[in-house]
């Protein structure tokens, strides 16, 4: 996608009004820098709606669903405003969209916010400043029967429909979409399934349909996407082109988990972050709230934590409010913080909501002028966890929040005596929930046969 989203220029870390930007290291995308905030489009849909919202925003008497949805509706107008809002006046230049987001709304709106956006700019840029589209295959419909296909031919017809829907089939070159994500590939029933159904397939709309320009996977337990990423290094070790480019992980870099660079594998000496980094892929982090968890409201019924992690993040909420913080801003600008995640992406429903992540991303700009490598960072942390034993962040913390601030952050990050100390127990600052159980759960309800080849 080469619409531009900003006139200026692309470093843009010394305007307030701007998102900063790191590098980004893709060499298949025309982008040379990303906006360390995404913009996660899930809400612009039906995907968290309750019954009220609804029947108060339904359309003449119809349900709001994708055969129904008008562009000229109020909401839809809104959610429009808010896409070009965060791209023209924030300079965020990443949307993560899939079609299990409103079963299709999301994609469709993203897809009309990207036409007003070629309107407001006749003569789009390529270059540093080009906006990148990420949407995803593998999970669809509300329905368990028909939430997950990983087959080759829907797979295709996947990538085709997101095209239609994103407006990408009326470039000159054909129509691409920037990253073609694998959905939650944990719940694939059979990790065969994937290597000769859904990779290829997806191969073939990035190699020879030319749909996509990378390809990427995203999805909550590390250890599968590690699995599924070596695999893939294996069973093609002479290959000239990679098969992934990047991996987007969800709520492994919050305030009670850094998992994402803090956790080792068995057998291996290196974190998930490190993992990509020797292999040039991108490295994306969502979720920086984990789901509501880190919210003063707090998560949804349905929420997977532990019970005792849900407790302790009441308290780190609790420890916020009592000393007039909002803990969702603290908890932004954490996950921010990190110079290995070039882009967090976060769910933005509103205009508000985007201007609140404008308020926690310009406090990092004085931090985003170097990158830092996985083995610089992994030196430093060492000493500085031999010399004091704190959390790995609290340096980098340090030199951009309040004295009172950095007060209220170090106790909520402190292992012996904060909130998740007892959570963490023995771990290496992080603590996650299950996220293999209920796929085995959930094909279980189905009566299919599925394989347990996950590995977390």
């Amino acid at each position: 996608m080469t619409t531009s989203s900003s006139s200026n220029s692309n470093n843009n870390n010394d305007d307030p009004q701007r998102i900063p930007k790191r590098p980004l290291h893709n060499p298949r995308l025309s982008v040379d820098s990303v906006s360390i905030v995404g913009l996660g489009c899930s809400s612009f849909s039906t995907f968290f709606w309750s019954d009220d919202d609804s029947t108060k925003n339904s359309n003449n008497g119809q349900d709001f669903t994708l055969a129904n949805l008008k562009e000229d509706h109020p909401v839809v107008q809104e959610w429009i405003e808010t896409i070009c809002y965060a791209v023209t006046k924030t300079g965020i230049n990443l949307l993560d969209t899939a079609p299990w987001y409103g079963h299709g709304i999301s994609e469709t709106v993203v897809g009309f916010a990207l036409q007003r956006l070629r309107s407001q700019q006749p003569q789009p840029l390529d270059g540093g400043d080009a906006l990148i589209v990420n949407t995803k295959i593998g999970r669809y419909e509300l329905e368990p029967s028909q939430q997950f296909d990983f087959s080759h031919e829907r797979t295709i017809a996947s990538v085709r429909t997101s095209l239609q829907r994103l407006q990408q089939q009326q470039k000159a070159e054909g129509g691409y979409i920037d990253v073609v994500q694998l959905h939650d590939p944990e719940f694939a029933p059979d990790l065969d399934l994937l290597f000769q159904e859904t990779i290829p397939a997806l191969l073939k709309c990035r190699d020879e349909y030319r749909w996509c320009k990378s390809l990427g996977m995203t999805g909550y337990p590390l250890g599968v996407q590690h699995q599924i990423l070596q695999r893939s290094l294996e069973e093609f070790p002479n290959s000239a082109t990679p098969i992934w480019d990047q991996s987007l992980t969800y709520a492994h870099y919050t305030l009670h988990d850094v998992s994402l660079v803090n956790r080792t594998f068995v057998g291996r000496q290196e974190s998930f972050a490190a993992f990509c980094e020797t292999r040039n892929m991108t490295l994306l982090s969502a979720a920086p709230l984990s789901m509501g968890l880190l919210t003063h409201q707090g998560p949804p019924v349905w929420h997977p934590a532990s019970d005792e992690l849900k407790r302790a993040c009441r308290d780190a909420a609790r420890l916020c409010q009592d000393n007039q913080m909002d803990v969702t801003h603290l908890a932004t600008v954490f996950a921010l913080v990190e110079p290995r995640i070039p882009c967090t992406i976060l769910g933005i429903k509103d205009i508000a909501q985007v201007q609140a992540a404008q308020r926690a991303a310009s406090r990092i700009s004085s931090l985003t002028a170097t990158s830092t490598t996985e083995a610089e960072e992994t030196n430093d942390i060492e000493k500085e966890k031999q010399s004091t034993k704190q959390h790995p962040s609290l340096r980098r913390l340090q030199t951009i929040l309040t004295p009172e601030e950095f007060k209220v952050v170090s106790h909520i990050l402190d292992p012996q005596q904060g909130p998740f100390c007892n959570v963490w127990g023995s771990q290496n600052f992080y603590c996650s929930w299950d996220g293999i159980t209920p796929v085995h759960e959930f094909w279980k309800d189905l009566n299919v046969a599925a394989t347990k080849w996950q590995v977390e």
